[in-house]
């Protein structure tokens, strides 16, 4: 896989390793293509790795300003930062702080990055040159919203290539709803491989203008009501090509 993004990663870890002069003339353009790379969501694992390489040697070429940071907490009061040791300036930030101020000699480029989960489990679809379903049904094919525990159901997802032309390298994620237990899957000629997890179902494949089904039976084992999550397909190469179905609910008897 290649395109310009990765010759100029390429370019920049090299010239940042055996040519450091030229890469200190030109450091600030570098960044400015790294960033605007990020921003724009032109990268996949293999572009990340060059650009994570080529950051820590940023780190050695740029001065070291001294970045100050000040932090207010909810009540009002200054918060000491947390600093963290990294290859940049970086601080820990509480679920206490309700503003953050920082200041630095130079440019300043910053990252924000926070962890957890959503407490919203609904997810809306969307389809950027993909299109993708999915649904619930007996084994008779008629759709279902709810069934009876112990009984079985076929998943069923479809995806519609939207460019017309073939894309290839395509990963598709489908996570189970509790208490939704695999049982098969549909034979599918069109499928590369199959990675079956307890927890969700994935495979990778290639899309032409035709419409792909894939199928597979899953068990009912608890009772309840469940969200089904949304089944997600992604391009490993290109992020311009993914798309996400809805979410939905489903209630096991």
């Amino acid at each position: 896989y290649v395109n310009g993004d990765f010759i100029n990663l390429q370019y920049m870890y090299l010239t940042s390793l055996y040519f450091p002069d030229i890469f200190k003339k030109n450091e600030e353009k570098y960044l400015a293509l790294l960033l605007d790379m990020i921003e724009n969501n032109r990268y996949n694992t293999l572009l990340s790795s060059y650009v994570i390489m080529t950051l820590s040697n940023f780190s050695d070429n740029l001065k070291s300003d001294l970045v100050s940071f000040r932090l207010k907490g909810k009540d009002g009061k200054d918060i000491t930062p947390d600093l963290l040791n990294d290859v940049f300036t970086a601080i820990k930030i509480s679920n206490n702080v309700s503003e953050i101020k920082f200041t630095n000699k130079s440019p300043l480029y910053y990252s924000f990055v926070e962890s957890g989960f959503s407490k919203n489990l609904t997810q809306k679809a969307f389809s950027q040159n993909i299109e993708i379903t999915k649904k619930i049904t007996n084994l008779d094919g008629k759709e279902i919203n709810s069934a009876n525990q112990g009984d079985e159901a076929l998943i069923v997802l479809k995806v519609q290539n939207l460019k017309k032309s073939f894309i290839e390298n395509l990963a598709i994620v489908d996570l189970f709803a509790t208490g939704f237990e695999l049982e098969d899957v549909v034979p599918n000629d069109s499928l590369y491989s199959l990675n079956v997890r307890e927890d969700r179902f994935i495979s990778y494949f290639g899309l032409s203008d035709k419409m792909l089904e894939i199928t597979y039976k899953v068990k009912l084992t608890a009772k309840g009501k469940f969200t089904v999550p949304a089944v997600f397909i992604q391009d490993l190469y290109n992020n311009k090509n993914q798309a996400q179905s809805n979410s939905s609910e489903f209630e096991v008897k």
